[in-house]
């Protein structure tokens, strides 16, 4: 009896250690949205697939911009203090970091880098680490491009 009482406890032992050991990882969305100042006169032309982010695009410092076209929609999986690459419309590589949680009181916050890599240059064009609530939203404006700018939008969620 006490033979499988030992069996069962470095069974049950082992199960816990094997989920607690398992990686978690973040999905994300990455959308690059084109901006550009459009008609004013028309009013807010908002591309259907980014009504997400509608609340965000309506405040300053975005209300120079009218018109919001998504360009590309990527969805990466990144694990836990592990990266994934993906490409932006224009070729540039951008590379997505997942931390793992911020450490204090509130342990729905992701820490995450994002960085954007000229290809012919060889340099980083964008580096910047963040924190961001889990399936929040961080927005980064930056990338000319034709008569607007390229938004680059992030928002992750972890699971086990």
């Amino acid at each position: 009896m006490r033979a499988w009482a030992a069996l069962l406890t470095t069974i049950v032992i082992a199960a816990l250690s094997a989920t607690a050991a398992r990686a978690e990882s973040a999905t994300c969305d990455v959308p690059v949205i084109k901006a550009s100042p459009g008609d004013p006169q028309k009013g807010l032309q908002l591309d259907p697939s980014l009504e997400r982010l509608k609340p965000y695009l309506t405040k300053a410092p975005f209300t120079s911009w009218h018109e919001f076209k998504m360009m590309d929609a990527n969805h990466v999986q990144v694990p836990a203090n592990g990266s994934a690459t993906f490409a932006l419309p224009n070729g540039r590589q951008a590379t997505l970091t997942f931390f793992g949680h911020a450490t204090g009181s509130d342990e729905h916050r992701l820490r995450l880098k994002l960085v954007v890599e000229h290809p012919e240059k060889h340099h980083k064009v964008l580096d910047t680490t963040f924190v961001l609530d889990e399936g929040g939203v961080m927005l980064h404006v930056g990338q000319q491009k034709e008569t607007g700018v390229w938004i680059v939008a992030v928002s992750c969620k972890t699971h086990d």
